[in-house]
């Protein structure tokens, strides 16, 4: 049975989500009468059911052995279904271990007369804000359908504008990236991952294609991203510049797999460096960034970028 004195006293937090408050009644429900959270237009786009991964066999079984020693320290958020059973909005995870230790039910916090998007709501929050080392594909998914929620709400989302001009103006982007850690930019970054093919974005989650090139990527129609897929990506490392130059050739008349091809044979042009002098006190809160050059690279161009279109609108 759910103890809720436990719950608050015990420090193990599975599945990174805490903050319960005494006040809210929390119920035992059977775990025959659980299902898990489903959107059939989020499966159409991205081909899984929601943005967040399950958990991988290894940390699942990291979970079990935690709930087989303290319980489920915090209560899983469900609403009604139909016939009698309930959909999980928070704590799929912790479902799937109680299963494996054959438990019969689990504490949780009905959710009652809720809608759609609001059911949605707290399946993001839950897990954008309390998650740790979400992968790319997680975050993208998740700010897209986040956006799309309050598109249908009457606020803004024009994700163009963003990658094109600096807004001042409250929107939907802004709100989601101020609630994340993330910047208005970063945000429509972070969705252009999702108009990648789902073989290309497994290859961003695995560190195979970097964050930035893969944005560039993202602009290419589906035959140029199949053919990168299935001929380039596991052969060449995909530098900025050629992702950028492939948009550009797209962008002016279409690209053919020849001209691909030539993108990632020809002989790199070698750039004049330019060498800047930083006092290693400007690194205090990111100390990591010392030994990553490319990532300070990337950073410094990103902010040069946002300098120049500030200078121009």
């Amino acid at each position: 049975m759910y103890d809720r004195k436990k719950a608050f006293k015990n420090p193990v937090c599975e599945e990174s989500i805490c903050g319960n408050t005494p006040d809210v009644e929390v119920k035992n429900i059977s775990v025959k009468n659980l299902i898990e959270y489903t959107d059939k237009k989020f499966s159409r786009l991205s081909g899984r059911d929601q943005p967040f991964l399950a958990y991988t066999d290894e940390a699942l079984e990291e979970l079990v052995q935690s709930i087989s020693l303290n319980g489920i320290i915090n209560p899983l958020i469900v609403r009604p279904g139909s016939n009698g059973k309930y959909i999980i909005l928070s704590g799929r995870n912790r479902y799937r271990a109680a299963k494996k230790l054959g438990m019969r039910s689990v504490p949780a916090i009905v959710k009652e007369n809720i809608s759609d998007d609001e059911a949605a709501q707290i399946l993001l929050d839950s897990n954008l804000k309390q998650r740790q080392n979400l992968k790319y594909s997680e975050k993208a998914y998740a700010y897209r359908m986040e956006t799309e929620i309050l598109n249908r709400q009457g606020k803004r989302t024009d994700l163009e504008h963003t990658l094109c001009k600096i807004c001042t103006k409250s929107d939907t982007l802004s709100d989601a990236g101020k609630a994340n850690g993330d910047s208005r930019r970063k945000v429509a970054y972070y969705i252009r991952l999702t108009y990648l093919l789902p073989g290309l974005l497994k290859l961003v989650d695995d560190g195979i294609i970097r964050f930035m090139p893969a944005v560039s990527l993202s602009y290419l129609p589906v035959e140029a991203q199949s053919y990168i897929l299935k001929n380039i990506a596991g052969k060449h490392k995909i530098k900025q510049g050629q992702a950028d130059r492939l948009r550009e050739l797209q962008s002016s008349g279409g690209l053919t797999n020849e001209m691909i091809e030539n993108v990632f044979n020809e002989e790199p042009v070698k750039e004049e460096e330019i060498n800047l002098i930083v006092s290693k006190k400007f690194f205090k809160k990111c100390p990591e960034l010392l030994n990553d050059g490319e990532k300070l690279q990337t950073l410094f161009i990103e902010f040069l970028k946002e300098y120049i279109e500030r200078q121009v609108s």
